[in-house]
């Protein structure tokens, strides 16, 4: 009876309670206060603690800010994976701004259709010059994110709703045309 319990309704219960009343840029700032010393990010040639992270996200965010990205904005990101590309995605979270993914493999069309869907005004690049030129005769907003840091660092802004967008993931296309999904902070967490 015990064993049969433990398969049919404990091995089940696999509800578990998680924040979901916070966004995902409150949680990575909860983070950092908790443990400012420990490793957030590694790469080959790097390793950052989540109190470096930090400091990068906020010299990129002011960056941002001054390029005027405003909270609730989609902002597009071309980007392999890389340190540079999760500290853009966590600068535009910290704005309450939200991300759009572009495929760095993409081909142009596809990417300005991406774009306009979304009402993207700013596509920011964190990948080598050489890419740029693939955006820059899209008529939107290119820069690098690559930070100085000379760089103010932004203070803190209020959390965003757990129901705001926090990115749009584009699917395939398979059926002919790519197809935004929404996904929430609520979602994410």
């Amino acid at each position: 009876q015990a064993e049969r319990q433990a398969v049919l309704v404990g091995f089940n219960q696999t509800q578990v309670e998680y924040p979901a009343h916070r966004d995902l840029y409150d949680l990575f700032a909860e983070q950092v206060r908790k443990t400012p010393t420990r490793t957030a990010l590694a790469d080959s040639q790097r390793i950052l603690s989540y109190e470096e992270l930090d400091q990068q996200v906020s010299r990129q965010a002011a960056r941002l800010r001054r390029l005027g990205v405003v909270r609730g904005e989609p902002v597009a990101l071309w980007s392999e994976r890389s340190v540079e590309g999760v500290v853009a995605i966590l600068a535009v979270l910290r704005l309450g701004a939200h991300y759009v993914p572009l495929p760095t493999d993409a081909p142009v069309q596809r990417l300005f259709s991406m774009i306009h869907d979304s009402g993207v005004r700013a596509v920011l690049s964190v990948t080598p010059p050489d890419w740029l030129d693939r955006v820059a005769g899209l008529g939107h907003v290119s820069c690098s994110l690559i930070a100085t840091p000379a760089e103010a660092v932004e203070e803190s802004i209020s959390p965003v709703d757990p129901d705001s967008l926090a990115c749009i993931h584009y699917t395939s296309g398979t059926s002919g045309q790519p197809k935004g999904a929404c996904i929430t902070h609520r979602g994410l967490v």
